[in-house]
């Protein structure tokens, strides 16, 4: 079995890593726009606030690598759809609970959109 030097990384310098990742290839191949769905970017914590906190540590490098290189976000979108709490929808889940932890990582994804000055927002249904 083949080791890699990413093999022994937390979930959160795996991030990081693909975050350098990413910028080193768009700038050798000329790309100039990313998209993004929120778990593309950061690991989902333990609950929202955890998450959160992780989507923060990880759109500010994002912020620092699209200063240093210009490259642009296109869109950005949430992802509500591959967790198991929403297996029976997002926004039209009939649980409440599952309803406002939805509009709770929409809202963080539209924060998340401003900041980084994505030219657009996607709302993806998914299960809706």
């Amino acid at each position: 079995v083949a080791e890699r030097d990413w093999d022994n990384l937390n979930d959160m310098d795996k991030a990081k890593a693909r975050v350098e990742a990413i910028f080193e290839f768009m700038e050798k191949t000329g790309i100039e726009y990313f998209c993004f769905h929120d778990i593309d970017i950061a690991p989902e914590g333990e609950n929202l606030k955890e998450s959160n906190e992780n989507l923060d540590e990880i759109v500010s490098l994002i912020k620092q690598k699209m200063d240093e290189t210009g490259k642009k976000l296109l869109w950005n979108t949430t992802n509500n759809f591959t967790h198991q709490r929403f297996v029976h929808g997002a926004a039209t889940s009939s649980n409440a609970d599952v309803f406002a932890y939805a509009a709770a990582k929409v809202k963080k994804s539209l924060e998340i959109a401003k900041t980084l000055g994505a030219e657009n927002f996607v709302f993806w249904g998914g299960r809706e």
